[in-house]
């Protein structure tokens, strides 16, 4: 059994309306990684006590993205190979420094569920970009955030507000979790930035529907 898991109904919906069959189990668990993690591992701690367990848990939604040349652009979508927690740490003259105690702060996603969602894109011509995943508690509204971010995680393709609550929660029940996000936004000042939230959540919904249609 898979757990599909989106932040808003509105993520949700879209799934439902382009795969109103899937044969998945749906949750919504609210924004931020606090809410995800609590509503996920209240959900997890419930199926476990009842022998069903999800094989995979599989986050959807929108995220934004940190303009560079090699990067995603507008309603592109992306493959999480890692999620961190961007903003936990200490904030001192324009950095992000990990904090002095240690936490569990970066996970790594299933690598065979990646390789599964990767094939069935492919076989339903999307082009997808993989690579880590910063989750945070606040959106970043500038470059500036944005650039001090990218100091401490240099690889990251994207921010949410969810993927690392997701991950860990997955963690402690040894449940792999995989995510597939749409690129709403570019991190950008704000005079420049677009933000094409709506076309996302659909685009996302759609190509995570894709996944359950059955092979021609």
């Amino acid at each position: 059994m898979i757990l599909l898991v989106a932040a808003t109904t509105m993520e949700m919906d879209a799934f439902v309306a382009a795969s109103p069959k899937a044969p998945v189990q749906r949750l919504v668990c609210g924004v931020g990684p606090m809410e995800a993690a609590f509503w996920l591992g209240l959900f997890l701690a419930e199926a476990q006590s009842r022998g069903t367990l999800p094989e995979l848990v599989l986050n959807i939604g929108v995220a934004g993205a940190y303009v560079r040349p090699e990067g995603p652009g507008l309603l592109d979508l992306c493959l999480a190979t890692q999620e961190h927690l961007g903003d936990l740490g200490k904030c001192e003259a324009g950095r992000l420094l990990p904090l002095s105690c240690k936490t569990n702060s970066s996970f790594s996603l299933s690598v065979r569920a990646r390789g599964w969602l990767g094939e069935r894109l492919e076989q339903n011509k999307e082009s997808v970009f993989s690579g880590p995943f910063l989750t945070v508690n606040c959106v970043s509204g500038d470059r500036s955030r944005a650039d001090m971010l990218l100091a401490r995680f240099p690889e990251a393709l994207c921010e949410n507000m969810e993927g690392a609550g997701l991950a860990l929660a997955c963690s402690n029940y040894n449940v792999r979790f995989a995510e597939l996000r749409c690129i709403s936004n570019m991190i950008d000042d704000p005079e420049r930035q677009q933000w094409r939230l709506k076309e996302a959540v659909q685009r996302c919904g759609k190509a995570a529907a894709s996944l359950f249609q059955e092979e021609p």
